[in-house]
């Protein structure tokens, strides 16, 4: 077995149902088809990417009044944040199988820590963390340009926030 052949690491999250009662509960705020979908699979990625981050033993903050969890900044912007105390925002950017590239919007290139791609399955019941990017300056993004979840923590160290007394 070469190098080549290790599959990179992923982390795969079921969906649990309070992640669709709050994707179904944000989407509602929209009256709009194409939006409720935009925001739902928002929802779920953050869900997942929350999920992961506390595994990892991190402190997010989950339910607070970020861009991806309020309505008015959810209708002027495709947003999925996740704020990671000590360290900044994460947009957390969903997938469906067979896409071959990440989807950045342009309004979320800066002020964010990273971007975390996360793959929903058909039946949006589990979602694959594949790998992040750190920074981008194009809207599309190859997935084979994504770094591994291998190098998510050594990076995170790289971005810790000093505390404020």
């Amino acid at each position: 077995m070469s190098v080549s052949d290790i599959e990179p690491l992923v982390f795969t999250v079921p969906l649990a149902l309070s992640a669709h009662e709050q994707a179904s509960r944000l989407q509602k705020q929209h009256p709009s088809r194409e939006k409720q979908k935009q925001v739902y699979l928002n929802s779920l990625a953050v869900y997942a990417v929350n999920y992961y981050l506390r595994c990892l033993g991190l402190e997010t903050d989950y339910n607070s009044d970020e861009d991806s969890q309020n309505a008015p900044w959810q209708t002027l912007m495709d947003t999925a944040d996740l704020v990671v105390v000590g360290y900044g925002s994460l947009e957390c950017r969903p997938l469906q199988k067979g896409d071959k590239n990440l989807y950045i919007p342009p309004e979320v290139w800066s002020d964010r820590l990273g971007f975390m791609a996360v793959e929903l399955d058909e039946s949006l019941t589990e979602a694959t963390l594949i790998g992040f990017i750190d920074r981008v300056e194009q809207s599309e993004i190859p997935l084979g340009e994504l770094r591994s979840l291998e190098e998510f923590s050594d990076y995170l160290e790289t971005k810790q926030q000093p505390e404020v007394v």
